[in-house]
C-alpha cells in the first residue's frame, strides 16, 4: 500500500504539465476539425511524473573483501514493529517547554558524570597578599552587586563548607569566633565594605544548611547502622561530626522538621527564571537598562519571565494584574515600598518572615520599614557586632598612626644624614 507522501507526489501536477495538457487538448481540436483522426494515446494522457526507484542494498553476507570493519548485527523484525508503534503511540500535546528552560536549553548536552564540587581554586589557593583583593560593590542596601558577586558568593560557599562545623544542628548555634573568623578570611580576598557583614553572615547561614541538606540527601539512610554508614562515608567527614549528624537525622525533631520543611516548599507557588543571579544583581542589572531605579513590580516581571519573553505560567496572572493596576493607578509607580506600591496593591501587604519581597537576601521589613512578621536580631548579637565593629575600627586607627609615625621617622633620618 502505498504512502500518503506517494499520492500526493502522483497527484500532483506542476504548471508545465498543465500547459502541455492545453496544447495537447487544442492540437486534438484541430486534429478532429481536419479529420485526421484520433491523437496518439501519448498526446491524449499526460505523461506521470517518473518515480524515483529505490536503490537495494546488498545483503550482509555479500560483504567486500580485504576490509577491516565489523559487521553490523542484525536487527529483529520485531523490535522495529514495536519501535514504531511506540513511536505512533505518543503525540504532543500542549506546552512542551518546562517553566525553566527556553526553546534552546535542549539543544545543550549535558555534560557526562554531572557537575563537580566548587572549589575556587584560582583564588583560594593563593595567598591573601600575592594577589590584589576583589572589588566588591554594594547597593545601598548593603547588598553585593555586579560583576564579581558571583564570585564572592562562591568563595563564601567554600568557606562556609571547610571552615564551619556541621555537628550544630543549628545555624544560630554555631561559634561566633567562627563566623567572625569566615568574615576575616573573606575580607582578605575581596575589598569590600563592614556593612556587607549582615549578608555575608545570612548567606553563608543559607549555603550551610543547603550542604548539610545535600549530605543528608548522599550519605543517609534509615536502613544502615550508623557503623555501616560510617564506614561508607567516613572519609569524608570528620567522625564527630558525622557522629552528630547521624543522631540529629535519626531524632524525632530533625524529622519533623523536615516533614514541615517538605510541606513549605510544596506551597510554593512561583519560580524565578533568574538562575544563580540573585534579586539584587537582577535589580542592578534592569536599572542600568532603564537608567533609574527599577520599581519592584518591574524586578518581579523580569524574573518571573523566560528569555524568550514568555512569563511562567505560574506567574503569568501576577504579571496581567501588575500592568492592570499600573495602567488604572499610575500614581502607584511613584510609590516607595514603604508608602504602598503597586506589588502591595496586587500580592498584599504582608511580608514573610525575615525577608522582603523581590529584594533579595539581606534586608528584613524591619530595615526597610514594612509591615511584616517580627524577627529581631537578638540583644547578644547586636552587642556582639558593634562591639568588633569598634575592635576594628580602632585598629584601623592604630595602624593609621603607626604609619605616620614610621614616615615621621625616616624623613628625620633622611635630614640627619
Amino acid at each position: 500500500m502505498s504512502s500518503a507522501r506517494g499520492n500526493n507526489r502522483e497527484a500532483f501536477i506542476n504548471p508545465y504539465e498543465l500547459q502541455r495538457m492545453a496544447q495537447c487538448a487544442r492540437n486534438q481540436k484541430k486534429f478532429t476539425e481536419l479529420k485526421l483522426g484520433q491523437c496518439t494515446r501519448a498526446l491524449q494522457q499526460p505523461i506521470q511524473p517518473r518515480k524515483r526507484l529505490k536503490k537495494t542494498q546488498e545483503t550482509r553476507e555479500a560483504t567486500a573483501t580485504n576490509h577491516n570493519l565489523r559487521p553490523r548485527p542484525e536487527r529483529p523484525n520485531s523490535d522495529i514493529a514495536i519501535t514504531n508503534e511506540e513511536n505512533a503511540s505518543y503525540g504532543v500535546t500542549g506546552d512542551f517547554l518546562s517553566e525553566n528552560e527556553d526553546m534552546h536549553s535542549s539543544t545543550k548536552k549535558k555534560r557526562k558524570g554531572g557537575r563537580s564540587i566548587t572549589r575556587m581554586d584560582d583564588i583560594l589557593s593563593k595567598e591573601p597578599g600575592s594577589m590584589s583583593k576583589i572589588k566588591i560593590e554594594l547597593n545601598d542596601k548593603g547588598q553585593p552587586i555586579g560583576e564579581n558577586y558571583r564570585k564572592l558568593s562562591s568563595v563564601i560557599g567554600v568557606q562556609a563548607r571547610k571552615t564551619l562545623p556541621l555537628g550544630c544542628s543549628d545555624w544560630r548555634l554555631v561559634d561566633g569566633e567562627k563566623k567572625i573568623t569566615l568574615w576575616k578570611e573573606i575580607k582578605k580576598r575581596f575589598d569590600i565594605d563592614d556593612k556587607a557583614l549582615d549578608w555575608v553572615m545570612s548567606s553563608a547561614g543559607a549555603k550551610w544548611k543547603q550542604f548539610k541538606a545535600k549530605l543528608k540527601q548522599q550519605i543517609f539512610d534509615e536502613t544502615l547502622t550508623d557503623e555501616e554508614l560510617k564506614n561508607l562515608h567516613g572519609h569524608r567527614i570528620d567522625d564527630h561530626e558525622l557522629e552528630s549528624l547521624l543522631k540529629y537525622w535519626r531524632s524525632p525533631e530533625s524529622q519533623a522538621l523536615a516533614a514541615r520543611g517538605k510541606d513549605n516548599r510544596a506551597k510554593v507557588k512561583f519560580m524565578h527564571t533568574s538562575g544563580s543571579v540573585s534579586y539584587a544583581s537582577a535589580a542592578y542589572k534592569l536599572g542600568q537598562q532603564l537608567g533609574r531605579p527599577p520599581r519592584r513590580y518591574e524586578v518581579y516581571t523580569k524574573t518571573h519571565t523566560r528569555k524568550n519573553g514568555v512569563p511562567l505560567s505560574q506567574a503569568a496572572t501576577t504579571i496581567n494584574e501588575l500592568k492592570e493596576v499600573v495602567q488604572a493607578r499610575p500614581e502607584l509607580m511613584d510609590r516607595t515600598i514603604q508608602q504602598g506600591d503597586a506589588f502591595v496593591a496586587v500580592c498584599g501587604v504582608k511580608e514573610p518572615r525575615g525577608r522582603v519581597r523581590c529584594l533579595g537576601l539581606g534586608p528584613t521589613p524591619q530595615d526597610i520599614g514594612t509591615p511584616g512578621l517580627k524577627a529581631y536580631t537578638s540583644t547578644k548579637l547586636q552587642i556582639q557586632v558593634l562591639a568588633r565593629q569598634k575592635a576594628e575600627s580602632d585598629l584601623r586607627v592604630l595602624e593609621q598612626r603607626i604609619l605616620e609615625m614610621q614616615e615621621r621617622e625616616a624623613q628625620r633620618m633622611a635630614l640627619e644624614l
